[in-house]
């Protein structure tokens, strides 16, 4: 679980940013575009500038794809979390 951590936490200061310029238009759906389509484009923009950052993962046992989607899951439960915040609030 550490390394999924690691991994997200490296994902994330590009994440925030990339999800508040796509719920520009509407902010209520920050958390919904931070935890689905936010995510997928700050590991494609990971994967493109930063692609031999993957060996390191591969080196100790962890594909690509169980990284982005560990990584994923751990964004999903931050989102959903933030979603419900902000049900009760507002």
């Amino acid at each position: 679980m550490r390394i999924y951590w690691f991994a997200y936490r490296q994902l994330l200061p590009v994440n925030i940013p990339i999800s508040a310029v796509l719920s520009i238009a509407n902010p209520t759906y920050y958390p919904f575009v931070f935890a689905t389509f936010g995510y997928f484009c700050t590991a494609f923009l990971y994967q493109y500038f930063y692609r031999n950052s993957w060996i390191l993962y591969l080196n100790i046992g962890y594909s690509k794809s169980s990284m982005i989607l560990g990584t994923f899951f751990i964004n999903l439960f931050f989102g959903l979390l933030g979603y419900a915040i902000l049900w009760t609030v507002l």
